[in-house]
């Protein structure tokens, strides 16, 4: 943090406050966060993202319809790690001046040797992470019960329109030239 004091003196005017601090804890999350989601990306199957492919689709769809969707779930933990990591940066602030929590407890708990405003504080950070970490492992339970009733419901529906498409192009291709065309059409909807 003190490190990139000249960059908030620069971008907000000062290094001393809540307001300053937002710039090192931005720094020190972003590389954070991008390991987080390109772990929760390469979590997504490859033959998904093939299929995708060879139905025509282009990067932004693959992202927005394929490697989202199927990485929701760990996004979310991700993102649960990230603002539990940022609740710990931003304690540690409070140390040089940043405000919030952490300079309660340095301050008035152990500067002035008030130990029970200290453990107070620590309690109440320590709460804060459980609620945010028992939300965030709430929001990823329901999001993968949702995608598991879909599957279910919409697993039925696919394999009697995959046996009406199978029965359609059989008698469709040897009267018809475009077989190929057709096979990829009928993918296409079957997919959507």
């Amino acid at each position: 943090m003190i490190l990139v004091f000249p960059l908030s003196r620069f971008i907000v005017g000062t290094t001393i406050g809540s307001t300053a601090t937002i710039v090192p804890l931005s720094i020190a999350a972003a590389p954070f966060v991008a390991r987080l989601i390109e772990g929760a990306i390469k979590e997504v199957d490859g033959g998904l993202i093939e299929l995708s492919k060879s139905l025509g689709a282009n990067n932004w769809e693959i992202i927005f319809k394929v490697l989202i969707p199927e990485a929701m779930p760990s996004l979310v933990h991700s993102f649960t790690i990230t603002i539990i990591s940022l609740i710990g940066y931003s304690a540690m602030a409070g140390a040089i001046g940043g405000g919030g929590l952490g300079d309660l407890a340095i301050r008035y708990g152990y500067q002035r040797f008030q130990t029970d405003i200290m453990i107070i504080s620590v309690v109440v950070i320590i709460i804060i992470v459980q609620v945010i970490q028992v939300i965030g492992d709430l929001i990823v339970k329901n999001i993968k019960k949702i995608e598991n009733k879909n599957y279910k419901e919409d697993s039925n529906e696919k394999i009697i329109s995959f046996i009406k498409f199978i029965s359609t192009c059989s008698s469709r291709v040897w009267k018809e030239r475009g077989s190929k065309n057709l096979l990829r059409m009928q993918l296409q909807k079957l997919l959507k």
